[in-house]
């Protein structure tokens, strides 16, 4: 044993032999898959923070990972789960010391901290007494100081004495360095000077006045950060973002980023943040160097980790399946080679005639277990055989095959970040079409035309089949449109069906106002109009009306060739408000008018009527619209509605009988408002005739636009309104 791990050189327990550490070794959680561990990507989530965390995990819950990334096929160096401290301490023994604090250092650290948890004072001791003899634990300390001020002199000293001791000449002569510099400054005059070189002094006069941070810090970071062009033109562009104020090791280590970072700002801020929300410099730079090969984003670090764990999982699951079932059939097969040595061993001639032939189902179970349990007897070095290749090949899958797959998967995925640019539409776009690359650069693509578009794939509603309905109704750059205007959840609403949105492709190119659009949700008149036939006429109404006040007017549009939105639309601008366009179609639909006549009428006024301008319009038709002697149904509801609303009269003249005896007739003569004769009907009577289907007004009052013959149009009296009714005896005498 070694002398690092042990303070006494001694083993606490005996070394078990290998194989029965393996057959003893618990299931060990899957390695870690990415340089760092996931635990250095979620504890850098939890320093600066991240909306997109939970999603992208996937609600995982992560293991404890540590050693560092697999390459090609290499074995893994992993945690499993003790039983004894006892396991943890020949665990722990058996790592190589050489690189007991820099490629294992995490797992040293995970062990420790097991240590403490579980109370293992022994395992405790040796991990510390071991950091307490290592050169790289010392020199970790030291480079986690502050060394700007001489405030670490004292403790400094301490270590180089140790350093000097131990001959640890790498520690001393970083230490001595810290050490003689504090001297130095501490043994110099003051002097009047404000320590600038020309360079320096030129670039703090041109940045003091507009600093990001306290005077004193800009001259104490110019100062540090050189008096080269160079220097100062890194400077510039860090000011320029601008920066917090940093301490002289966080600029540091900003600074061994500045190839990457000086031309790309997002990346620049993301490091910022890592580096002010990180409790040391050195932890900010290991978690700087775990999402550095992701463009410094924590968001598509973790989208890759995730779904390559994911699948890694998938891989092994799938191995260690397939050895069980396979092992399961080969130790089946084995029985079954032993059976007839079993069946004649344990059964004698008369037992097994009875074995064959007996109807007793409880015997027969009986000399089934007998020689189940001899064949299992005989089949127990072959069983053990076979367990021990199972084992191997699921050590193969948990240690070789497992990790390859998440490192070819988390290389895809690095490579394909870097084919999109690390555009922020990368991962919803994932997410949205279940990680399917070639679908994802489709999407980014369509972001980067239509921008708004990543409010729509970022959307808790948003699905596949939606955002392929919504592409195949709308042009990408209109969706952009429609999104500026009415935001994302105004539009999501439309996206049920494709008539929803060829509909909302036309109201955004009409420009119906944003409150019309939420009002049209809630209505009926959706469902009915977005169809095609209707979509076009129903966005131009929804311009100057209301849903309600569509449906209001429908009801008193007559059909016809055109459909009543379309006639609507035709007769809107006369119309000042849908009020006013309604209280004439009323009395319009009153008098029977018909769309031609509607658009005869009504189509030609001037723009803009009130309601009153727009009947007077259609009474002063008077009864000129219908025909008298062709029309005259149509014709009588007019001087209905004129003897209601513009009080007209009907004088109704005495009964005369017609040659032939048995007709007898009243003229009936038609007086407007002023009581200007305007025209004339008659009433005929046939007393003591019937009714019949060829005269259903044979035995009653019926008018007639003149006398006529039995073609001549006619109309019963208990037919026509009480306006009329009330003026004509029901009786010739």
């Amino acid at each position: 044993m070694s002398p690092l791990h042990s303070k006494t050189g001694d083993s606490r327990s005996p070394r078990k032999p290998q194989s029965e550490q393996q057959a003893k070794q618990p299931t060990r959680p899957n390695p870690p898959l990415l340089q760092g561990g996931v635990n250095a990507i979620l504890q850098l989530q939890s320093t600066i923070g991240n909306r997109g965390v939970m999603q992208l995990m996937k609600n995982r819950s992560q293991q404890t990972r540590s050693s560092n990334p697999p390459s090609g096929l290499q074995p893994i160096q992993m945690m499993p789960k003790f039983k004894t401290e006892e396991e943890a301490i020949i665990y722990f023994e058996d790592m190589d010391e050489d690189h007991l604090f820099t490629k294992l250092a995490g797992e040293v650290d995970q062990l420790l901290k097991l240590a403490i948890a579980k109370g293992w004072e022994d395992l405790q001791e040796r991990i510390e007494y071991a950091q307490s003899q290592s050169e790289t634990v010392a020199i970790e300390r030291f480079r986690s100081w502050d060394l700007s001020d001489g405030s670490r002199f004292q403790e400094a000293l301490k270590l180089l004495e140790l350093a000097q001791d131990k001959g640890w000449e790498q520690l001393e002569d970083l230490v001595i360095e810290y050490v003689r510099n504090v001297e130095d400054t501490r043994d110099e005059p003051y002097l009047q000077s404000d320590g600038f070189t020309p360079i320096q002094r030129a670039f703090f006069q041109q940045w003091s006045p507009k600093s990001p941070m306290p005077v004193d810090e800009l001259k104490r970071l110019i100062i540090h950060a050189g008096d080269s062009k160079a220097e100062m033109d890194w400077l510039e562009v860090l000011l320029a973002v601008p920066i917090p104020t940093l301490t002289l090791k966080q600029y540091d280590v900003l600074t061994l980023y500045q190839a990457d970072l000086i031309g790309n700002v997002p990346a620049l801020r993301r490091v910022l943040a890592i580096l002010t929300g990180s409790p040391s410099p050195e932890e900010a730079q290991g978690h700087i160097e775990t999402v550095k090969e992701y463009n410094y984003d924590i968001e598509f670090a973790l989208e890759a980790v995730a779904e390559s764990t994911e699948h890694a999982d998938q891989v092994r699951q799938q191995g260690l399946t397939r050895i069980q079932d396979k092992l399961t059939k080969d130790k089946q097969d084995v029985m079954k080679t032993h059976f007839d040595t079993a069946y004649k061993k344990k059964l004698d001639r008369k037992e097994r005639r009875e074995f064959e032939n007996t109807s007793n189902q409880e015997k027969k179970k009986q000399y089934d277990k007998t020689i189940q349990e001899e064949q299992l007897r005989l089949s127990e070095n072959e069983h053990y055989i076979l367990e021990e290749e199972a084992e191997k090949e699921k050590r193969e899958v948990i240690y070789m095959i497992g990790p390859a797959a998440y490192e070819k998967w988390r290389t895809e995925y690095v490579a394909f970040f870097k084919t999109v640019n690390y555009h922020p539409a990368t991962i919803p776009a994932l997410s949205l079409c279940g990680q399917n690359f070639k679908l994802t650069k489709q999407i980014v693509e369509k972001v980067q035309l239509a921008p708004n578009l990543l409010q729509l794939i970022e959307h808790d509603d948003i699905t596949l089949t939606i955002y392929n309905r919504c592409l195949k109704m709308i042009q990408p750059t209109v969706i952009d449109a429609i999104i500026t205007r009415i935001g994302c959840p105004l539009f999501m609403d439309f996206t049920e069906t494709e008539p929803y949105l060829s509909l909302l492709g036309l109201l955004h190119q009409d420009n119906v106002p944003i409150p019309t659009l939420k009002l049209l949700l809630k209505s009926d008149s959706l469902e009915q109009y977005c169809l095609p036939k209707f979509a076009a006429d129903f966005s131009r109404l929804l311009v100057h009306f209301t849903p309600k006040e569509i449906d209001k007017l429908v009801d008193v549009t007559p059909n016809g060739s055109n459909t009543q939105l379309n006639l609507l639309r035709s007769l809107q601008p006369c119309a000042a408000t849908a009020s006013d366009l309604f209280e004439g179609l009323e009395v319009a639909a009153r008098m029977n008018w018909g769309q031609a006549t509607l658009l005869l009428q009504l189509g030609t006024l001037p723009l803009g009527q009130n309601a009153l301008q727009i009947k007077t319009h259609i009474y002063n038709q008077q009864l000129t619209i219908f025909n008298r002697d062709t029309e005259f149904r149509s014709w009588t509801r007019t001087l209905c509605v004129l003897m209601e609303d513009e009080d007209y009269d009907v004088e109704v003249g005495n009964s005369v009988l017609l040659p032939g005896g048995t007709t007898y007739e009243r003229v009936c003569n038609i007086y407007d408002g002023t009581g200007a004769f305007l025209d004339e009907f008659v009433v005929h009577y046939h007393p003591g005739a019937k009714a019949s289907v060829q005269h259903p007004y044979g035995s009653g009052a019926h008018i007639k636009p003149y006398s006529g013959n039995t073609t001549t149009p006619r109309i019963g009296r208990d037919e026509l309104k009480d306006v009329l009714k009330k003026k004509i005896p029901s009786k010739w005498n």
